[in-house]
């Protein structure tokens, strides 16, 4: 299956993501789906521009982790923390198009619009991402997720690494 993973170049317009057995290929994505997950990118961008708060946005990075067996593409994911901005920094000034140079994103932001078919929490426990910010469609709401120590993720109410919560990014 990894193979079949590793044989989609970067940059295609295939949403791929795999979870240790199973394996995702999703097409190119909605307009509603896209307007959701820009605007979720530009709120993130703005509270962090405003508050002065370094960061790093990362797009739609396909996050593929040998080690973990896993992948993934997230809709939308960030750097906060101050050794992963220096990780990305020094892999930038290397010139490096190579994924496994930089550091796995501290908050992805995943645009639910239908159900996947995969363990996507999983998927970003196993690559040690601190914060999933959710919207749930079907619910018409954002949920805020933090990993935990036993590899889950559980909504909080508020974020790590934006003074934000939840029930204000709807809004």
């Amino acid at each position: 299956m990894s193979h079949l993973l590793d044989s989609i170049p970067d940059g295609c317009h295939i949403h791929v993501d795999y979870d240790g057995k199973d394996l995702e290929l999703m097409s190119p994505i909605s307009p509603f789906h896209d307007e959701i997950r820009t605007l979720l990118g530009q709120f993130v961008e703005a509270v962090a521009q405003e508050l002065g708060i370094p960061y790093k946005g990362l797009g739609q990075t396909t996050w593929k982790r040998s080690e973990v067996a896993r992948g993934l593409e997230s809709d939308e994911c960030y750097y906060f923390k101050p050794e992963k901005l220096a990780a990305a920094d020094a892999a930038k000034a290397r010139r490096s198009k190579n994924v496994a140079d930089y550091p796995n994103p501290d908050l992805s932001v995943e645009v639910d619009i239908s159900p996947s078919r995969i363990d996507r929490p999983g998927i970003y426990a196993a690559l040690v991402v601190a914060e999933v910010w959710r919207f749930d469609h079907e619910q018409g709401r954002i949920v805020i997720e933090r990993l935990r120590d036993d590899s889950t993720y559980h909504p909080v109410e508020a974020s790590r690494f934006l003074p934000v919560r939840a029930e204000e990014i709807r809004r």
